[in-house]
């Protein structure tokens, strides 16, 4: 199995951006060119996802009441600018970061902690689990469903069309609810292994897929009025540690999962066999980055130089495979500052270079790395 054991997207800025605590939560906002961190130190930052820029962010505040500590964060589907946080003292709260504004408050009538928070598809509601589930309208902050478990919930996550929330527990439970009422439930299972720690649906929203705390990944059959039980599909075991959280991708042939084995492992998904039953996901077979390049021993922040010592030169392009600016002599320096971008089985970076220009450069081919990392 080939997994990712570096940092995908590495933001260097991030170190200094949390005083040094822990960040506990991230998110992309809705178009992928920021990201959202928070910290155990209660801040909420935003970064340029290009290049690793903290970028300013007048919306936010500066402090909260209580004990401030973001434990989870949660984008706004349509607007970029929105986001949703909550804190360990119980709090929630909307903001667009980059205006100063007034969102509304967020009801909260008894909460303690929530461990997860996610809008929903057309961004109308807002769901926040831990102690409880609650659901909230997001523009109005009006509660307008809950739910008592029997134990803290993990996790949460909204069906495609919106209709459904799944949510799992620290007791085994994994459930669906209505989402215009979220006492309405179906019990889908009960693991009593390892507790279920992360919840998705899959894009045609008949299954429900469930991560666990050794590592393991099932795919449950949601019922149905032809089909009122729910089924196992499949299992199999992602991580050698517990599993941290799992997602689709936008078209739903891949899987993503992360653990505690610190390793990100991407998976070939739901392909059908002979007989029209769902395979066991399988894990893509792919370089570190980008399908059929070589592994990448670069990231953002890195200080690197043109590999070749033969008089080969590099060229320095202004997109990713465009237009050529100029060529780089073997042995020049320059600071890694965007990428990793896949194009025609070449990862490619974007550079600074001492004097002031930008561009893009390939790592290597198959056979031959053209950019090394400096060691100092």
């Amino acid at each position: 199995q080939v997994t990712w054991v570096q940092t995908l997207i590495a933001l260097p800025a991030l170190t200094d951006g949390h005083g040094g605590e822990a960040v506990a939560a991230v998110a992309f906002s809705a178009d992928g060119r920021r990201v959202f961190s928070g910290g155990l130190d209660g801040a909420v930052r935003v970064w340029n996802a290009s290049i690793g820029d903290l970028e300013e962010a007048p919306g936010l505040p500066l402090y909260l009441p209580g004990d401030p500590s973001v434990l989870s964060i949660a984008r706004h589907p349509l607007q970029i600018n929105r986001l949703a946080y909550a804190t360990r003292a119980g709090g929630v709260y909307q903001f667009t970061w980059d205006v100063p504004g007034d969102l509304p408050a967020i009801n909260l009538p008894d909460v303690e902690r929530v461990l997860a928070l996610t809008y929903s598809p057309d961004g109308t509601q807002l769901a926040a689990a831990g102690d409880m589930l609650y659901i909230w309208e997001a523009d109005t902050g009006e509660l307008v469903g809950r739910y008592e478990p029997s134990a803290r919930l993990s996790d949460v996550a909204y069906s495609s069309d919106g209709f459904m929330i799944a949510s799992v527990g620290q007791d085994g439970s994994v459930r669906v609810h209505l989402a215009s009422d979220p006492t309405q439930t179906v019990r889908i299972a009960d693991l009593t292994q390892a507790a279920p720690v992360a919840v998705t649906f899959n894009h045609d929203n008949d299954l429900l897929i469930v991560g666990d705390a050794l590592g393991v990944v099932r795919a449950y059959s949601i019922p149905t009025a032809t089909t009122p039980q729910a089924a196992l599909v499949f299992e199999f075991t992602a991580h050698t540690e517990s599993l941290t959280d799992l997602t689709l991708s936008p078209d739903g042939t891949k899987l993503a999962t992360s653990g505690g084995d610190l390793t990100i492992k991407l998976w070939n998904a739901f392909t059908p066999n002979e007989t029209g039953d769902l395979n066991t996901p399988q894990p893509m077979i792919m370089g570190e980055f980008c399908v059929g390049a070589p592994p990448s021993r670069l990231q953002i922040g890195m200080r690197a130089r043109v590999a070749f010592t033969d008089g080969t030169q590099l060229r320095l392009r202004r997109d990713p495979g465009g237009e050529q600016l100029g060529s780089l002599n073997g042995g020049e320096q320059f600071n890694i500052t965007g990428g990793p971008v896949c194009l025609g089985e070449v990862t490619w970076w974007r550079l600074r270079m001492d004097d002031g220009r930008i561009g893009w450069v390939a790592e290597g081919d198959t056979e031959t790395y053209y950019v090394e990392p400096v060691i100092p």
